[in-house]
């Protein structure tokens, strides 16, 4: 029998997803996920509980620009481990492997980090049997904008 690939899901999400002004009550009933789920600590998910959360984010919001709301919303109040070691990275390059250790930590996708002397290049490689919600996959590239905006304080 195929290991169940899970995602983790932390509590910070609450307050990203509030920030971001969709209501996580009604997030939660649409994907059929328990009321408590971001308040209890951190968990997991199987994949397809984990995209039923990213389709119930998606409806929602109703908002095509879904990813660049999160992107804004992405701040250091919500204390977030993989996000606070790359905020403490010297340089974008040490970030993205720091975050490329955590990624395969926190579901079954992995974040390929590939530098040369000119350019650093970023490829997320999702197993072939998974088909992510658009929005996630957007809100993967988003984030990259996030950060740097967070860490150089610069928009």
């Amino acid at each position: 029998m195929k290991e169940q690939k899970e995602y983790v899901v932390n509590p910070g999400w609450g307050l990203l997803l509030a920030d971001a002004g969709i209501s996580l009550t009604n997030v939660l009933r649409r994907a059929g996920l328990p009321r408590d789920l971001l308040r209890s600590g951190q968990r997991t998910l199987p994949v397809e509980h984990f995209f039923a959360l990213w389709e119930a984010i998606e409806a929602e919001s109703g908002d095509p620009l879904l990813p660049l709301a999160i992107g804004q919303a992405i701040s250091m109040e919500a204390f977030d481990a993989p996000l606070f070691a790359a905020t403490c990275s010297p340089n974008l390059n040490v970030a993205a492997r720091r975050l490329a250790q955590h990624k395969k930590l926190i579901g079954p996708v992995t974040l390929s980090v590939q530098e040369s002397e000119t350019e650093t290049e970023l490829e997320l490689i999702w197993p072939d049997e998974v088909r992510p919600p658009q929005s996630l996959l957007l809100s993967d590239l988003v984030f990259w904008v996030a950060l740097v905006r967070l860490t150089t304080r610069s928009p």
